[in-house]
């Protein structure tokens, strides 16, 4: 009888996994960097399983690099056991949450049991030692972080980098990435890769970035210049913004974009040290930011336009391309947008006309419209289509940018928050409540007073947190206090809502995005010279880590 039950059991797992279709439906790549030269590294892989008993990734061409510490967790959170050297040969339930290495010649497996067939978002991080290498002029790292060959092509892939020590910039590094369509991107302080379209059976994923001497300690130090590694990652790399031939009259504004730039590695310290003396936030607060303490009240009664002109007079960045995903938050919950999923399970956003839009902000309904725009024919806006019509679209993305500024002052004015350029007392109150909300948004899971009422509240929170740019911390803090509570307040479950999150974040760094690209059109090309822009499909040789195959075996 017992054997009938396995045999049976084994065959409706045949069945369904029969019936599903295997799929890597997003990889999320996250690289901490430490000043020590190691690397933190957290992959996300939302995948459907259909064969195999096991998921790997390759990691080769190691050279002075080691991985320790692999641990990994499931979609229900379960945290797997390393059992240390791995055996590939074992059953699907022997390796069920279990994980390891496999130590080869030129590098390593990372493996682990994927249990069960279906759905599964697997959850691996570890630490790469050494992964920076020194120059004698510039130090880099130059990583393949998604290989080739994969038993199923990526349907899409992000890969964030963030720093330990110093915030990234244009002053201090240079990004560049290779094997798959996508952009590249400098984004408050990180660095942001994000493919445009699905990859295919011969595409990777590759980063290579140029930074600045004395930041990190290399692993191993060269000889020679960064430049000759770079010409050896440029062999066979295009870009979209190569196809022009520019002018003598841009050619010019290159050499003298470039000298500004030059200029600006000399000056920008001493001119950071002044503005920061000069820029006396006294003159918005009352009273200097650290002596403001958590407020729980929601600055100017829900007006985002107003605090998000304060932030800006702060001298907050963030407030540059968040403002747009709380706008976006607010008409989903207000109906005026709809969410649903494509066959890929990706967020889609729908237009609801029917629906009022008395209450909108002038900037609102601009947004609105410009999301309208770039949905196309079928009226619903999918993934990276408003990126793309931010990047054709300059001179609307900018106006809209100046006009938020403009309305949040107006209405701080006919509030009386601000006279003649200057924030009253009740001005300079109600910014203050914009840093303490923030604080308080930040601790929430530490302060021990929730009232059952600041439910009807989450709303609001999480639109403020999308605005200050920590929406999805937030919105996890939400769903752990409370999961019923979360889905009924934000209407789609949780992995929805952060999909949203992930989605509404992203069109506002379009916004970003396509500023930037205004500011750099016409003048170089900054792809190829490490600006940031798009990414080349071909080229990037010379990397470490990576190799061919992986994922389901």
């Amino acid at each position: 009888m017992k054997r009938l039950a396995l045999f049976l059991l084994s065959a409706f797992a045949a069945v369904a996994a029969s019936a599903a279709s295997p799929a890597v439906k997003n990889i999320a790549v996250t690289l901490d960097l430490k000043a020590d030269g190691s690397a933190f590294v957290t992959e996300v892989w939302d995948v459907t399983v259909t064969s195999g008993t096991e998921w790997y990734l390759v990691k080769e061409n190691l050279d002075q690099i080691r991985i320790y510490d692999l641990a990994v967790t499931d979609e229900t959170g379960r945290a797997f056991t390393n059992v240390g050297a791995w055996d590939i040969h074992r059953t699907i339930q022997q390796k069920a949450y279990q994980c390891g290495i496999v130590q080869k010649r030129d590098g390593c497996e990372l493996c682990w049991g994927i249990g069960s067939y279906g759905d599964h978002r697997f959850t691996a991080t570890y630490t790469m030692t050494d992964v920076i290498d020194g120059y004698s002029d510039y130090d880099a790292l130059h990583l393949q972080l998604v290989s080739p060959e994969l038993s199923s092509s990526p349907q899409h892939v992000d890969v964030t980098v963030r720093s330990e020590t110093t915030p990234f910039s244009t002053i201090n590094t240079r990004l560049w990435g290779f094997g798959f369509p996508g952009t590249a991107e400098f984004r408050d302080g990180e660095l942001v890769m994000e493919s445009t379209k699905a990859l295919g059976k011969k595409n990777s994923v590759v980063i290579l970035l140029r930074l600045n001497k004395g930041i990190y300690t290399p692993g191993v130090n060269h000889s020679e210049e960064f430049a000759t590694h770079l010409e050896k990652a440029m062999e066979g790399a295009s870009y979209d913004d190569d196809e022009k031939e520019p002018s003598f009259w841009q050619k010019l504004l290159s050499i003298l974009m470039m000298l500004i730039t030059t200029v600006g590695w000399i000056l920008f310290p001493l001119l950071a040290i002044i503005g920061s003396r000069l820029h006396n936030r006294k003159k918005v607060l009352g009273c200097k930011m650290a002596d403001v303490s958590w407020c729980r009240d929601i600055p100017f009664g829900g007006n985002i336009l107003e605090a998000d002109y304060v932030l800006g007079e702060l001298g907050e960045d963030k407030q540059k391309n968040t403002i747009a995903g709380a706008m976006i938050l607010r008409m989903i919950w207000n109906g005026n947008l709809l969410v649903g999923k494509d066959a890929k399970d990706r967020i889609e956003i729908s237009f609801n006309d029917a629906k009022s839009q008395d209450h909108f902000s002038e900037s609102e309904k601009d947004l609105y419209q410009m999301m309208k725009e770039a949905s196309g024919s079928d009226s619903i806006l999918q993934y990276n289509e408003f990126s793309k019509w931010s990047s054709k679209n300059v001179t609307k993305v900018n106006n809209w940018v100046t006009k938020v500024k403009s309305e949040g002052k107006s209405e701080l004015g006919a509030n009386g928050y601000l006279k003649a350029s200057k924030f009253t007392e009740s001005g300079q109150a109600e910014a203050r409540k914009v840093v303490g909300f923030r604080k308080f948004l930040e601790d929430f899971t530490i302060i021990g007073e929730r009232a059952s009422q600041e439910v009807a509240l989450w709303n609001d929170y999480l639109v403020f947190a999308s605005l200050y740019g920590i929406a999805d911390k937030v919105a996890k803090e939400l769903k752990d206090i409370n999961p019923q509570a979360f889905e009924q307040m934000m209407v789609y479950d949780y992995p929805t809502m952060n999909d949203v999150v992930r989605m509404t974040r992203n069109m506002g760094n379009s916004i970003t995005n396509a500023r930037a690209q205004s500011l750099s059109s016409g003048s170089f090309s900054p792809s190829r010279g490490g600006f940031g822009g798009f990414t080349s499909i071909g080229g990037g040789g010379g990397f470490h880590g990576g190799g061919f195959g992986g994922g389901s075996r």
